[in-house]
Formats: structure tokens, sequence, C-alpha cells
């Protein structure tokens, strides 16, 4: 929801010179889901504020919650004259802890910032695209793949029915912590939408937890199997 001043002329007049000086960041992080890159939040924010305050401008982000309970985060643009504008947006938590939290909160600030700003992030391909080719070095040996998470034994038809076990349980979180990260750096976002496609069951009870609980023996098997297919592409 974008609401704002009665007036904002001096602030669009500002953003018009902001968004002429605005540099292009760089994606210099890596989503290990989405095999992808993105502009970490420690390479968007310098690159914006530098612009805005030698313009009079500042960039204010605050956490609260929405009618319903749930949490927003709202990104609050102002001028020196004392216009401003302001957006608020839910945060998606995949996991309702400080880590889920903290995790959603990061991403979302990200988006916030580089969507009230117009900032465009683009991959760095180190100057590769304007650098001859260089002559190709002999591959090394590929060395020895780090063992990945041993899951119970096959299925069987008995299985099918039985409640995921706990060894099942520390099997499957402690390959999504080698994937997704643990703690502040986890991309618990990330981690929710892997799991929802691969084993869907696990988040139908909820729109943004994973609960493994859910699981049948066999389906926790099959899921660590495609963990360790996960795992194996990092190697």
């Amino acid at each position: 929801m974008i609401t704002m001043s009665d007036s904002i002329k001096e602030l669009a007049t500002a953003m018009c010179t902001v968004q002429a000086n605005l540099p292009t960041v760089t994606r210099d992080k890596t989503n290990p889901f989405f095999h992808s890159k993105y502009a970490g939040l420690d390479t968007v924010m310098p690159a914006a504020l530098k612009v805005l305050t030698a313009h009079g401008l500042a960039l204010v982000q605050t956490v609260g919650q929405d009618g319903n309970g749930g949490t927003t985060l709202t990104t609050l643009l102002m001028h020196e004259s004392g216009e401003w504008l302001s957006d608020t947006q839910p945060l998606l938590l995949s996991k309702s802890d400080p880590q889920g939290q903290g995790s959603a909160i990061t991403y979302a600030r990200r988006y916030g910032v580089m969507a009230m700003l117009g900032l465009v992030a683009e991959e760095d391909d180190d100057a590769n695209a304007a650098s001859p080719a260089a002559p190709k070095q002999p591959q090394k040996p590929p060395s020895a793949p780090r063992p990945a998470p041993t899951a119970p034994e096959p299925a069987r038809d008995y299985d099918q029915a039985r409640p995921i076990s706990e060894g099942q349980v520390r099997a499957i979180r402690g390959a999504l912590g080698r994937i997704f990260g643990q703690g502040e750096a986890k991309d618990a976002l990330g981690e929710y939408l892997w799991v929802k496609a691969v084993q869907p069951k696990a988040c139908q009870k909820s729109e943004t937890e994973i609960h493994l609980g859910e699981l049948t023996m066999a389906e926790a098997s099959a899921l660590i199997a495609k963990l360790n297919e996960e795992l194996s592409k990092k190697e």
C-alpha cells in the first residue's frame, strides 16, 4: 500500500536527479535453490544511500503488523523539505521463528528499496564479455564427493503409512541446512519454496512453514533422495 504527503513536488524533483545518477548494482550473491544470482542488501543499500543523501533524501525501513496480525515492512522515502512517500508490503515467513523472520525482512528490504528507487541489478560476468577468451586450462580430476546424508532403508510396503522417523527428520534438516544455510544467513524463503515444490504435503498445513511431521516414512525417504540430488549439484 502506497501513501504520500499532500505534496511531493520537491521530492519528485530530487528523485529525477537521483535516478539519473543511480548505478546498476551487481548481482553478487547466489540463490542455491534457483541456481541464480541476485544483488545482496549489503550491495543495494550503500549504492542507494550514497546518491540519496547527496540530494537531500533519506530512506527508512520499519517492521510492523497489519490488521490481521501479519508482519509487514514499510519503506519510507523522505525529502529534506518534509515531503515523503511510503510503501508497505506484507512479509512471507517460511518459518515462525527469529531466523525465519530475519530472512523475510532482509528479502523484503532489498526488493522494497529497489522497487522504490527503480534500481536495476545486473549479473556480473567479471568482464568476460569484453575480454578475449583465455586458453583452456587442463581440468583437474574431480574430487571425492562429500558424504551425503544417508537415508533409511528403502521404503517397504508397510512404511507407506508409518509416520516419519526421528532419524529421517535429522537427515532432512541437516541437508536443508547445508543447501540453504543456517541462522541469519539462512535462505528461509528458498528452503520453503524448494520443499513445497518437491514434497508439497510438508507445506499443506501452513503457507509459511515446513511441517515434516505430516510425512510418512516413504515420503520422507523420497524427499531425502531429492535432497541428495540437490547436494550432488553443489559439489
